[in-house]
């Protein structure tokens, strides 16, 4: 298509716009509101959308431990956590990192000297690919604390059963040879007190030397024996744990059985998960912002569904306003375009210049909104900054500038596009000729 003629359709163009000039001017008032709601609604979004990513940044889910946990346990519970869904990133945090991160964030010299006495906890910082999944993951997370919880307990009722029998065996096995420790005294006493009498009256006997091999031999020989009978019972008890049968034949004193029963029985006794009383000692605590953020996304939800039933409507609006201004240009040119018709000019020559103006129209309704919200949005993240400096840290809008290098270029479009359908739909049924 030749130059001279896009000149043409644009001259035409305006020519409708200045013709019908109070028509024109409700089309752009219209459709400039509409853009108003569109760059308004969009701004808002936008700016919800950055909170609820600083609060998915900032906040999180943080996960508190007791005392009850080695190092290492803690570092395995961090790693279930990474292997969850939907986690990024899993921190932990000691105590002493808590305490100087606390000692940098408040400036106090309240909090020297509780190195030997540390208040703060171990924690777990967790970070989730995105916010929505938040309240899915705090279920997994407070199922975890509650299995994590059973594990420890088993795990401790395990090393106590463990130690209670190591501290039986040991006691029994230390009765056991002080008993034949005993049997062995006792018998080789036994054997010198008989062999004494023997002695004198075999004084100057030429075997009395052989005589108290054989006596000394037979003292060894009944304390082996005696050993050897109470080693069988030895060992059954050895091998059983404490308050079973096979303990029952064997000789520790009953002091010892009666410790190692009464501290299985304390750990039966003591309070459950799920107690009324119950603190737990893995997982102690689970801090999340879910209420918030919850709020925020509903917020968000129904301001996008509201937005776009304005943004809908106002179209609609500025559609057929954009419509009626532009049938009237056509019916005060239908002579014309009935004579380009008669002489075989194309529909789409005499399209194009009703094309223009509705693209025109919609063009300025849609650059005034957006010069006046660029400069309004402005000095409003201006006033925010300056006035509320102390919020920055908890949320921080979107500045003018990332924000219109975007809406900008999107309100114009809708605005052309606006013109444009209010102009194909006016001119339609006249090019029927």
């Amino acid at each position: 298509m030749k130059l001279r003629t896009w000149k043409y359709y644009i001259n035409q163009g305006f020519r409708g716009i200045f013709k019908n000039g109070l028509m024109s001017l409700a089309s752009i008032v219209i459709v400039s509101a509409c853009i108003f709601v569109v760059i308004l609604s969009l701004c808002i979004i936008a700016n919800v959308n950055n909170i609820l990513d600083q609060i998915e940044n900032n906040i999180g889910v943080t996960v508190y431990l007791g005392d009850l946990p080695t190092d290492e346990e803690a570092q395995e519970l961090a790693e279930r956590i990474r292997q969850m869904p939907n986690v990024a990133v899993v921190e932990y945090t000691s105590a002493e990192q808590a305490l100087e991160s606390a000692k940098t964030m408040w400036d106090s010299e309240l909090l020297d000297g509780l190195e030997d006495d540390n208040p703060f906890p171990r924690s777990l910082d967790i970070k989730l690919t995105a916010i929505r999944y938040q309240k899915a993951f705090i279920k997994q997370i407070e199922q975890l604390q509650w299995d994590f919880e059973q594990e420890l307990i088993a795990k401790g009722a395990l090393e106590r059963t463990k130690a209670a029998v190591q501290t039986t065996t040991e006691a029994t096995t230390q009765a056991v040879t002080q008993a034949a420790t005993q049997a062995a005294t006792q018998a080789a006493t036994q054997a010198a007190t008989q062999a004494a009498p023997q002695k004198t009256a075999m004084a100057g006997n030429p075997f009395v030397e052989e005589v108290h091999a054989e006596t000394r031999a037979q003292a060894t020989t009944q304390a082996a024996a005696n050993t050897t009978t109470a080693a069988p019972v030895i060992n059954k008890d050895a091998q059983a744990p404490a308050g079973v049968d096979q303990a029952a034949n064997a000789k520790p004193t009953p002091s010892i059985k009666s410790e190692a029963v009464t501290e299985v029985n304390t750990v039966d006794t003591a309070s459950k998960p799920g107690d009324a009383d119950y603190e737990f000692k893995g997982i102690e605590s689970i801090r999340h912002a879910q209420q918030v953020t919850e709020t925020l996304i509903t917020i968000d939800a129904i301001f996008k569904v509201v937005a776009v039933v304005l943004i809908a409507i106002l179209c609609i609006v500025a559609i057929g306003i954009i419509t009626n201004t532009i049938k009237l240009t056509v019916y005060v040119r239908k002579n014309e375009i009935n004579i380009m018709k008669y002489v075989g000019a194309t529909d789409w020559f005499i399209r194009w210049p009703f094309i223009i103006e509705g693209l025109i129209i919609g063009l300025i309704g849609a650059a005034i909104p957006s010069v006046l919200c660029f400069l309004g949005y402005y000095k409003l993240y201006g006033f925010f900054e300056s006035q509320y400096s102390a919020l920055r840290s908890i949320i921080e809008l979107r500045t003018a500038e990332d924000l219109f290098i975007v809406i900008v270029p999107i309100s114009l479009v809708v605005g052309m596009l606006i013109g444009a359908v209010g102009s194909i739909s006016s001119i339609r049924k006249h090019l029927n000729v």
